[in-house]
C-alpha cells in the first residue's frame, strides 16, 4: 500500500517468502489460520498466496489503523470481551472526556468553591 515494493515477495522483512513461497524460517511459527488454509503445505502456500492478491478495502485499512492507533482491539464483542479478561484491561475505544462521576464530582466542587 505505500509503494515501497511491487510485491510482497520483494519486501525482505515480509513473512511472505515462507508462507507463500515455502522457504524454511526458523523465525516464523505457523499460526493456527494459516495452518487452516489447508490440508498440506502446497494447499496453504496456494491459499496464501490467493489471500495476497486480493486487495484490502480501505474502509477495512481505515478501521485497522483507529484500532492500532487508538490502541483498541479489532474484531467483534465477543472477542473483544475476551481480550478484555485475558488482559485485564479495557480493550475498546475509549469516550472523549472525562467519566461521568468525576465529572459530577468536579461541578459538585466548583460549585462548593462558588457558593
Amino acid at each position: 500500500r505505500a509503494g515501497m515494493v511491487g510485491r510482497p515477495q520483494d519486501y525482505r522483512w515480509s513473512s511472505y517468502h515462507h508462507n507463500g513461497l515455502g522457504r524454511v524460517d526458523d523465525v516464523i511459527t505457523p499460526h493456527e489460520q494459516y495452518l487452516a488454509l489447508g490440508r498440506v503445505d502446497a494447499e496453504r502456500l496456494a491459499a496464501y498466496r490467493a489471500l495476497c492478491r486480493v486487495p484490502v478495502d480501505d474502509a477495512v485499512t481505515g478501521e485497522i489503523r483507529d484500532a492500532t492507533n487508538g490502541n483498541f482491539a479489532l474484531g467483534g464483542k465477543r472477542f473483544q470481551e475476551q481480550m478484555a479478561k485475558a488482559l485485564g484491561t479495557r480493550v475498546t475505544r475509549g469516550v472523549a472526556g472525562r467519566p461521568a462521576a468525576l465529572r459530577e464530582d468536579a461541578a459538585d466542587r466548583q460549585g462548593n468553591l462558588l457558593d
